[in-house]
Order: C-alpha cells, then sequence, then structure tokens
C-alpha cells in the first residue's frame, strides 16, 4: 500500500525459496565450468584467446568440459548485451531533493507503454509525485499519478490520461540496475501510471512485465535512496520520508527542450505549432519575467494590506476608547439625572412638612386667641 493507504500496483516481490537457491548455485557451477578454460590458459585441448582473435571466434569452439546448455546460455546472453535496446530521442528529466534522475524509454520495445508514460511526464503528471517504495538491491517506485499522490491538483487531461490502460508488452530485454519496468496488478493489462527503477538483476521479473526504457544518468541518486531508512508494509518497502518528485522536463538526448503540451493535452511540441527553439527561449523569458513581476505586485500588495491592517486596527482601537468615552457620559448622565429627582423629592418633603408645621402653629394661635375671649 502506498502512504495513503490506497493499494498501489506493484512489481513482483522478491522470490525467496529453496529452489532459487539451488538455481543460484547451479548457475554458479555453469559460470565457473565456463570460466575455467580462460583461467587454466595452459590446459590440454583449451586455447585461450588472444588480443588480435575476434572473441566470436573464439565462440564457435567448444571448451573441454562444458555442455551444448551452458555454451547456449552463454551465446544468448551474449547476443543479448551486443542487441540492446535503440533508445528514443526523448529525455525525461526528474528533479528530487537528492539529484537529478535521467529517463530514456524504449519505443520500439514498448512503444504503447513508453509513450503512454512520456505524454505523461510532457502533460506535468508527475510533478509532485513521489518515490513511493525503495527496496535495496530490488525496485525504486514511483506512485500512480492520481489526486493521492500528487500534491498539486490533477488537469482534466491528466486524469484522463493517467486513467488509461496499457496492454502487456512482454520483452526479451532484462530486468538489470537501472531498468524501467511498468507497474501493474494482477492483470498483465492494467498497468497504468506507476513504474519502477530497478536497483539490481531481478530475473523473475522478465517476460512477467513489461521494460519500457532506462535510467540514463542519475544512478548515483538512486545509491542515494537506497541509503535511507525505510520501513516494511505487506510487500512494500517503503521510506519513512517522503520522496518528492520536485518537478520534471523533457529534452531531447542533444539537452533542447521538448514537450510542450497545452492544458487541453495537445502536443505542442512540433516546429509548426511552437515556432523554433529560440522563440520558444523568448517566451519562456517573458513567462519568467511576468512571474517575477507577479511575485513583486504580490509582495507589494501584501505590504499594502499589512499597512490597511495596522490602520484598522488602530482606528478599532479609537472606536473602542470613543465607545467607553460614552458610556461613561452615559452612566454619569444617569447618576446626575438619579440626584437631580432625590432633591426634587427632598424638596417636596420639605415643603410639604413646612405646610404642615404652618397649619399647626395657625391651629395652635386660633385656640389660644379663643382662650382669651373666654377669659
Amino acid at each position: 500500500r502506498e502512504s495513503n493507504g490506497r493499494v498501489a500496483p506493484t512489481t513482483c516481490p522478491r522470490p525467496v525459496t529453496m529452489h532459487a537457491r539451488r538455481g543460484c548455485a547451479a548457475w554458479l557451477a555453469v559460470a565457473l565450468l565456463c570460466a575455467w578454460p580462460s583461467l587454466a590458459g595452459s590446459s590440454p585441448g583449451v586455447r585461450s584467446p588472444s588480443a588480435s582473435e575476434p572473441l566470436s571466434a573464439m565462440a564457435k569452439e567448444k571448451p573441454l568440459g562444458v555442455s551444448e546448455a551452458s555454451l547456449s546460455r552463454r551465446h544468448l546472453l551474449v547476443q543479448q548485451q551486443q542487441q540492446k535496446p535503440q533508445l528514443g530521442r526523448e529525455r525525461v528529466h526528474m528533479q528530487t531533493p537528492y539529484g537529478e534522475i535521467v529517463l530514456a524509454f524504449y519505443p520500439e520495445v514498448a512503444p504503447i507503454t513508453a509513450a503512454h508514460i512520456l505524454k505523461l511526464f510532457k502533460l506535468g503528471g508527475y510533478d509532485t509525485n513521489h518515490v513511493f517504495r525503495v527496496d535495496k538491491g530490488f525496485v525504486a517506485q514511483v506512485a500512480a499519478v492520481d489526486g493521492w499522490n500528487r500534491k498539486a491538483k490533477l488537469s482534466p487531461a491528466q486524469q484522463q490520461e493517467a486513467a488509461k490502460k496499457v496492454p502487456a508488452e512482454f520483452s526479451d530485454v532484462p530486468h538489470v540496475r537501472g531498468t524501467l519496468s511498468m507497474g501493474r496488478y494482477e492483470d498483465p493489462d492494467s498497468g497504468t501510471s506507476s513504474f519502477s527503477m530497478l536497483l539490481g538483476r531481478a530475473q523473475h521479473l522478465d517476460h512477467q512485465y513489461t521494460v519500457f526504457g532506462e535510467v540514463v544518468e542519475g544512478l548515483d541518486v538512486l545509491a542515494k535512496l537506497e541509503t535511507l531508512e525505510t520501513k516494511r508494509e505487506g510487500i512494500f518497502v517503503m521510506p519513512k520520508e517522503r520522496i518528492p518528485i520536485e518537478s520534471t522536463y523533457v529534452t531531447d538526448e542533444s539537452g533542447n527542450m521538448l514537450g510542450l503540451v497545452s492544458p487541453a493535452g495537445d502536443d505542442l511540441s512540433g516546429a509548426d505549432n511552437c515556432g523554433d527553439r529560440d522563440e520558444l527561449l523568448q517566451a519562456n523569458k517573458l513567462l519568467e519575467d511576468s512571474m517575477d513581476q507577479l511575485k513583486a505586485d504580490m509582495q507589494h500588495a501584501t505590504v499594502q494590506a499589512g499597512a490597511a491592517d495596522e490602520e484598522l486596527s488602530s482606528s478599532k482601537l479609537k472606536i473602542e476608547q470613543l465607545s467607553s468615552a460614552l458610556l461613561r457620559c452615559q452612566q454619569q448622565s444617569e447618576e446626575t439625572a438619579s440626584v437631580k429627582t432625590l432633591m426634587i423629592a427632598v424638596s417636596f418633603l420639605l415643603l410639604a412638612l413646612l405646610c404642615m408645621v404652618m397649619a399647626y402653629c395657625k391651629t395652635r394661635i386660633v385656640r389660644v386667641d379663643a382662650g382669651k375671649q373666654e377669659v
């Protein structure tokens, strides 16, 4: 499974069986028998090759003690080495934190798979993707192009191309260090966009997985990846830290930029569509200048927004102070109104009391006058 928990297309795990060990021992014995004539040199019936004698002439002679089957395997190995697949003109450059890895494809060996993966690279499908599996001495596997493995959002053209399934294109090209091998599920025709970069010889993958290219530069980067700390999840050995593919671009074998693709997925790399390389470089320079100007404008807008935020904060503080002052004035007004009401009430009470006293005094005077008259 990948880091997101989804089941990933895989390259077959290492076989560790007694038959495989016995087979390795048998191959070692055969190799020793094949090498014995050249090591012995002066043994009867065995002739060492001279510097001027071609190896093909010596291969026709049968050394003593070597079977026909061993000679056939030797001849097949020599033939495979001499018939190395022809590389296409495109070179894919993958930028990682540990260095650049450059890929080339075998259009004659696996034309459908090579064209599919190349188009995904041209579309930028592997940008912000990652290498989710690093099994030392076996494979470093690039994750499938989807919304879970990429940091950036997929465009409709990228989604459409990444969803395509490519048929199996098995060949006699061996799985050796640097080989590009298409990932798949149990169905041989289920490959989509995940692929592996071989970290060693994997004979059990031959004729079982599609070989479509090789690493032409960056084997030292693969060696660095093999030194990273890993963890095991099921059959997968995965790095503890994410290995991002920061960016990718496509050139020809001379380093000239190729692979322009429009957002709609149209290939714009032809001369009729994009003009010569000078015009392309000029357009790229204008684009870079526009991006730099846009970044400068954004920084300026950010500074202005910060200043506006400070002014807004200052205005908000002043408004809060004014609100507090108004609230205090209102409280003081309410207190003053209460005092006035109390004073008026006290005044009425005093006036009533005065009236009562005057009435009492008047009554008292009337009574005194009445007493005097009686006397």
